[in-house]
């Protein structure tokens, strides 16, 4: 059993794979999710922010438990990110297919964004374990409070279905568990899943019953749940995974009194030190082209504006494996092309629509592809040129 390569930094930053590459020690042991459909991946899902993906698992129809970081930046900024939405059972580039859901308010322990709030901004290319050593111990001396529980905008249906917490201690927990989740060294937002040994953390860190573990992670996967399949041929999450350093991996195990406050969280019960946290989403859809493909290529959209005008923006170069904003639309609708930097007989085109592409007097039109968007909410859209 070997694990991923990643600081406790990146394992808390949960970017896109565009961002960050990481690498594996020995051989990968994760696999990719095939039937996202099916139970129980089909309630694991993706927590997109602006800026990051994270991990999230449900708990019933309207409620799901993630890492607090995935929700507020810890790490830069001191804020609550922005417009953040779940979709269960993602895998890959097609629309979510148990529905897109705003998150709408979250519960998360007062004290835990309190002293986020006086350590040092760190950026990511500035991360390092010694050098940041009070962010370092802010890491990992704080996992049992990374926690939160958020709400959903609607139910989600109920064929989806969600994971009940169990309390686990030193005399209960199995042996091994499983983690499923977004890695963002793998292709953007696919679903993959592992299982390894777990044991009870002995003094590498503060917090109070930890978990070790040698599953791969990587940014993305925090806010994953460690889950077990009991005797009652159900699965069960018993512990959340938030963070990894260079030599161990952890997860915050659900003992009897932190399922208990999770549980009052999704009941609407505060304690002293609860904090309580409303959302607010944008009233548009923000376009992102992304290139899936190993070389460069030319990207062009054609959309309706926030002013009702419909306008043809391009050309966007997009590296490879870049994803990148490019529009923002109240429509249900936009159309796109593409074309190789290097081949422009590699291309993506359609014939919904022809337009001038290009400010040159010589720009010429170009037949283009319609995209429909299925998505109930107003929500960040990702159209991939795939290769």
């Amino acid at each position: 059993m070997k694990r991923l390569l990643s600081s406790a930094l990146l394992a808390l930053t949960a970017v896109t794979s565009a961002q960050v590459s990481a690498g594996v020690i020995g051989s990968d042991e994760r696999s990719r999710v095939v039937s996202a459909h099916v139970y129980p991946y089909r309630a694991i899902g993706l927590i997109q922010t602006e800026k990051a993906t994270c991990t999230a698992t449900l708990i019933d129809k309207t409620h799901i438990v993630t890492a607090a970081h995935c929700l507020f930046d810890v790490q830069e900024n001191k804020q609550w990110k922005r417009n953040p939405y779940f979709i269960p059972g993602k895998n890959g580039s097609a629309a979510g297919p148990n529905g897109v859901y705003q998150i709408k308010r979250v519960f998360v322990d007062k004290q835990y964004i309190r002293q986020a709030k006086k350590i040092k901004p760190v950026a990511l290319a500035q991360y390092h374990e010694q050098s940041n050593a009070a962010f370092h111990s802010f890491l990992t001396n704080k996992l049992d409070l990374d926690i939160a529980v958020a709400e959903l905008d609607r139910p989600v249906a109920e064929r989806v279905g969600f994971m009940e917490l169990k309390s686990v201690n030193r005399k209960s927990l199995a042996p091994y568990i499983h983690l499923t989740g977004y890695p963002s060294d793998k292709t953007l937002h696919t679903q993959w899943t592992t299982h390894c040994q777990s044991d009870w953390d002995k003094g590498k860190t503060k917090a109070a019953d930890t978990l070790i573990h040698k599953c791969d992670t990587s940014p993305g996967m925090s806010g994953a749940v460690a889950y077990v399949k009991d005797f009652d041929d159900k699965y069960y999450a018993v512990g959340l995974f938030s963070v990894g350093t260079m030599s161990h991996n952890f997860a915050t195990a659900f003992d009897d009194g932190l399922r208990e406050r999770l549980l009052g969280w999704k009941n609407g019960i505060e304690d002293n030190n609860t904090l309580v946290h409303e959302f607010s989403h944008e009233k548009f859809h923000k376009i992102h082209l992304s290139n899936q493909c190993t070389f460069p290529i030319y990207a062009a959209i054609n959309y309706r504006n926030l002013n009702g005008e419909w306008i043809t923006s391009g050309w966007r170069h997009l590296d490879a494996g870049e994803s990148a904003y490019v529009a923002s639309t109240k429509d249900k609708s936009y159309y796109v092309y593409a074309k190789a930097t290097h081949n422009t007989a590699i291309n993506w085109k359609g014939t919904d629509k022809f337009e001038k592409i290009g400010s040159s007097k010589h720009a010429k039109k170009h037949g283009m592809k319609s995209v429909k968007i299925k998505d109930e909410v107003f929500t960040p859209q990702y159209h991939p040129f795939p290769c």
